[in-house]
Formats: C-alpha cells, sequence, structure tokens
C-alpha cells in the first residue's frame, strides 16, 4: 500500500508526487512504527518527527489526527507504517511487521565511526545511505546487523537500533550528545529507572564495557526489546547468555509488553 499526500495509490505506479527538494536533495525526514489495531507511540513519532522537521529547513508540522484519519481511512492494521515528510509531500507507506530473529541478534563491529555527521547525525533523515551500507554490508556476511563504534572506542548504536548492556543490577545505554538517535524505546527504557528497582542510565559504553557485559540488548519500534547473542569482528567472537533470566531483562520487557497492550496491541 502507498498513500502519497492523503490519496491512496497503486504501489507500482505512484502519481500526485511533487517532485522537490525532498526527491531532489534528500530535504526530508521519516519515522518508522508498528501499527496493530491501533499505532504504537504515534504522539512520541510525531513529537520527534516536528522536532525534526525544522532542522531540515521544513516550516511544515504533521498533525496526529491526520495520520490517525490516513490509517483508519485506509484500514492500516497489524502492518509497519512509514511517515515520510518533504517539503511539498506526505507519504505513507506500509509493509510486514518484521518478526524477532530466534534466539537473538548477532551484530559484527564496525569500528570506523558514524558514517552520518553533523547537521544529520542523530536524525532519522532521507539520508541514511551510509547507515543501510553497512547494514547490508554485515548481512552479506551473515550477520544481522552493524554495530557502530567511535575511532575512541564508545559503542554508538547500530544501524537500526540502541544499544543497551546490562551487568548486574545495572542497565547503561550510550549517551546521545546529538550524535546517536534519541529512540522512543530507549527512552521508555530509560524512564523504567524511576519505577523498577535496578539502575538504568545513559552513560559511556566502551568496549571494555561490551566485552564483560552479563547481557546486551537493543531497543527500537518495529522490534521493541530484540536480546543479543553474538558480536564479533575483531578476535575471538564474544557470546551472550539469553538474558531472560536475568531478573533486570524481565523486568524491562515485562513493562515493554504491557505498554503494548495498554493500546490493545496483539502480542
Amino acid at each position: 500500500m502507498l498513500i502519497i499526500n492523503g490519496q491512496r495509490t497503486d504501489p507500482d505506479r505512484p502519481t500526485g508526487l511533487t517532485f522537490d527538494e525532498g526527491l531532489a536533495f534528500g530535504r526530508g525526514a521519516f519515522e518508522t512504527l508498528p501499527v496493530y489495531e491501533k499505532p504504537f507511540w504515534l504522539e512520541a513519532h510525531l513529537e520527534r518527527l516536528n522536532r525534526t522537521l525544522p532542522q531540515m529547513g521544513i516550516t511544515r508540522q504533521i498533525d496526529a489526527a491526520d495520520i490517525l484519519s490516513l490509517i483508519r481511512e485506509n484500514g492500516i492494521q497489524n502492518l509497519t507504517l512509514k511517515i515520510i515528510v518533504t517539503p511539498q509531500n506526505l507519504v505513507l507507506v506500509t509493509r510486514p511487521l518484521p518478526a524477532p530473529v530466534p534466539g537473538g541478534l548477532r551484530l559484527l563491529l564496525h569500528p570506523e565511526g558514524h558514517p552520518l555527521r553533523a547537521p544529520l547525525a542523530g536524525l532519522k533523515t532521507l539520508n541514511y545511505l551510509g547507515l543501510l551500507l553497512l547494514k547490508e554490508q554485515a548481512q552479506a556476511r551473515n550477520w544481522q546487523d552493524a554495530l557502530l563504534v567511535s575511532d575512541q572506542g564508545q559503542v554508538l548504536e547500530t544501524t537500526t537500533a540502541n544499544v543497551f548492556v546490562i551487568q548486574g543490577n545495572q542497565v547503561r545505554t550510550p549517551l546521545t550528545h546529538g550524535n546517536l538517535l534519541p529512540g522512543i524505546v530507549r527512552q521508555f527504557v530509560l524512564e523504567l529507572d524511576q519505577t523498577l528497582d535496578f539502575s538504568i542510565t545513559a552513560g559511556p559504553v566502551t568496549l571494555d564495557d561490551l566485552w564483560s557485559a552479563e547481557a546486551v540488548f537493543v531497543t527500537n519500534s518495529l522490534v521493541g526489546i530484540q536480546p543479543v547473542r553474538e558480536i564479533g569482528g575483531t578476535g575471538v567472537p564474544r557470546f551472550y547468555p539469553a538474558p531472560a533470566n536475568l531478573p533486570v531483562f524481565r523486568a524491562i520487557d515485562a513493562a515493554f509488553q504491557s505498554a503494548k497492550k495498554e493500546v490493545d496491541c496483539h502480542v
């Protein structure tokens, strides 16, 4: 299904798309979220989108009521929804919901820094090709994704998700500092620090922290909370046990599943 500027069209023969700087130069932003019986955390996604648009020189703002109306009118349910905004276009694209990777993710270290630089770093823009290429390179080597590491050995993020490490009763995720994507699920997990009997904080995460962690997991809006079972790329791979036996992971995952049920999702 393809919806361009509010009009449903044949994805093989799209019409009504305005050729603007979004198509010509990548001046645009996007958000991707799951829609079950209802969209999951639509308001949070649109808040981030509307913060991003002015930084791209786009003056328009996207209203939640308009998106909800398009979702209802077109019967979008149990699908992934991508919202793309350029100076003159609003495009909604759907695709199937992704399935969790059985047993956890396998990540390939990319110790050469982040492909995105200011002013695009930390934003979901139409200039994601560098990240896409890194993911494809990792997949070509039979890994699921690339794990980005700075030149100084600081763990950053994967091409599609935020990273968390667990050590005892402490959970930590790298600081964004305007350079990493402030994920919606990442923020949800950080806010659990106020309600759970565990320490959940943002702070520096080094390669040593990664190797010594009891467990590692990643978060994004589509996979939710996904364990990592292996990280490789420099020497001997590091294997991690399934984190389901760790009380802190069970508590975080249970809180996330509860949040999904609050919007009448089938999980």
